[in-house]
């Protein structure tokens, strides 16, 4: 989907398996509008992703998916009657009631917080420095950046004036952050992403400017506070910066930033893993726009590597096609049940050995990633020559934790809130599968706990649980499974439905040509 300003139309492309069908027919593009800025997400838990679109000086436009590329145009109710010199905007559940509220960042005016209060209806947040504060406001980014389980809210406000930052109390309250470079800086600032580029597990904040200014990097010091980076050409490049957005393009086990620049060619750094970034030159991707917007990654052609869409003004777009091989990859895409179901706000954790060194990599599914950009809800992460990742673990909006262990490389994972690996897409590596089962987690457990389990090939799986005198009191899994890996929770119950007491307990996978046991404790 692609936002056009002055009053054009408004675009969506659908994906056909690597080719693009341009969609000509249904409100969501023949709604003229001064669009700015577009976030997708399911606001009302039907597990189909619906779509807002921020407007300048119009009414803003929300769009409900009914499914089969059916979008109904919603008229009604504050979120879509205000009007407001819109520029951005982004999904995020602030109270982690497992639906999406939203935020529209407004120029000149006090920006604007909806709180999701079911049956598709929203209510006006009318008080609190979040929506009193007025500013040249022009982007927005939720992310958890003090990593205590709640979303918190960047700001970028053009002008030169000082950007906001704002803390969740986590009761749907928010607290101005007053000290740090973070919000004294000023600047004529577009949009921010949030991204750990140094793997050192919070969020760390880029900061696009505009009109010749140098841009901003802050490195999260994990203690609520932020330090600013005053070397290398990610922040001592001079241009007009719009749109930003963070991805691992090389698959080396880092985020590499694309920036796109209103005044001159975007510009790709290339994250050396130290901390160092170095400009990406000599290639189309960074000569070709010279008056870029927005951008954003997504694998499009689903095999492992992130793609690029620039958006230019006045100009033809550009979408450039990642060929970059030799390299391991993992997909995590989440199905949220408790939280909303498209997990903005959840955060992925996946440790891999890169270059001889355990490396734990950060994402965070987020409804807005840079000024007009938001990258692909499925979180991609680059595992260089890793041939598995060693663990995953999943941080609900919820406040539920999933871990889960070996997952071999180069493949799509579906994961949703109660444990379950519902589909698993793996692509031809060329590496070899083998069977396995693992320990369960957690170990011991009340009152579930998830078995994972891996398969060289296609085959009729049985997985049994046994007390201690060998007899059968539950199976869990009795069908045909594909090749790959699988998980399941137990919730501790036989075959009748009955809680079992406590104690230890056999599970048993059994295949065509595989056998093996671990034992669990369940306990009361």
């Amino acid at each position: 989907f692609i936002t056009n300003a002055q009053n054009q139309n408004n675009a969506l492309y659908a994906n056909n398996g690597g080719a693009f069908t341009k969609i000509l027919e249904g409100p969501l593009v023949t709604d003229g509008g001064a669009s700015q800025s577009a976030s997708w997400g399911d606001y009302d838990g039907d597990g189909k992703v619906d779509l807002f679109v921020a407007n300048f000086n119009q009414v803003n436009f929300l769009y409900h998916n009914q499914g089969n590329g059916v979008f109904e145009k919603i008229t009604e109710g504050a979120l879509v009657t205000d009007r407001e010199l819109s520029y951005g905007s982004s999904w995020g559940d602030i109270d982690n009631d497992g639906d999406l509220d939203m935020f529209v960042a407004n120029v000149g005016a006090n920006n604007s917080l909806y709180v999701n209060a079911g049956g598709g209806s929203f209510a006006k947040i009318t008080e609190g420095e979040i929506v009193t504060d007025r500013g040249f406001s022009q982007g927005c980014a939720w992310g958890d950046y003090d990593g205590d389980g709640d979303a918190d809210l960047f700001v970028a406000n053009g002008r030169n004036e000082n950007n906001f930052l704002y803390a969740n109390n986590g009761d749907g309250a928010f607290v101005k952050i007053t000290a740090g470079e973070i919000v004294n800086d000023g600047g004529n600032s577009r949009g921010a992403s949030w991204g750990d580029y140094d793997n050192d597990g919070d969020l760390d904040l880029f900061v696009a400017n505009e009109q010749g200014q140098t841009n901003f990097l802050y490195n999260n010091l994990s203690d609520g506070t932020f330090t600013k980076i005053l070397d290398g050409p990610l922040v001592t490049d001079i241009a007009s910066s719009f749109g930003s957005s963070w991805g691992d393009f090389d698959n080396d086990g880092d985020l590499d930033l694309f920036v796109a620049n209103a005044d001159r060619p975007g510009v790709l750094y290339v994250n050396h893993g130290d901390g160092t970034f170095e400009v990406f030159a000599d290639n189309p991707l960074v000569t070709d726009n010279k008056t870029a917007t927005s951008v954003t990654w997504a694998d499009y052609d689903d095999d492992g590597d992130l793609d690029l869409l620039v958006t230019a003004n006045n100009q033809t777009n550009a979408f450039y096609v990642n060929h970059i091989s030799g390299k391991h990859w993992l997909k995590i895409k989440l199905i949220g049940k408790l939280s909303n179901t498209s997990a903005i706000g959840a955060k992925v954790r996946v440790k891999a050995l890169i270059n001889n060194k355990a490396v734990w990599q950060l994402r965070e599914i987020s409804g807005q990633t840079g000024f007009g950009s938001q990258n692909s809800l499925i979180a991609h992460f680059g595992l260089g020559e890793a041939s598995q990742a060693d663990s995953l673990q999943v941080i609900w909006p919820s406040g539920r934790v999933q871990t889960f262990e070996n997952f071999a490389a180069d493949r799509l994972v579906t994961i949703d809130e109660d444990g379950n690996i519902t589909s698993v897409n793996q692509q031809d590596s060329g590496l070899p599968l083998q069977f396995a089962l693992h320990q369960n987690y957690p170990n011991p457990f009340n009152p579930t706990t998830t078995i994972s389990f891996m398969l060289a090939h296609k085959t009729k799986v049985t997985l049994s649980i046994y007390n201690v005198l060998g007899e059968k009191v539950a199976t869990i899994v009795d069908e045909i499974k594909e090749a790959g890996s699988h998980a399941v929770s137990w919730n501790g119950r036989n075959e009748k439905g009955r809680l079992l007491s406590s104690g230890i307990y056999i599970y048993t996978l059994a295949t065509d040509s595989f056998v093996q046991s671990r034992r669990l404790l369940l306990l009361k």
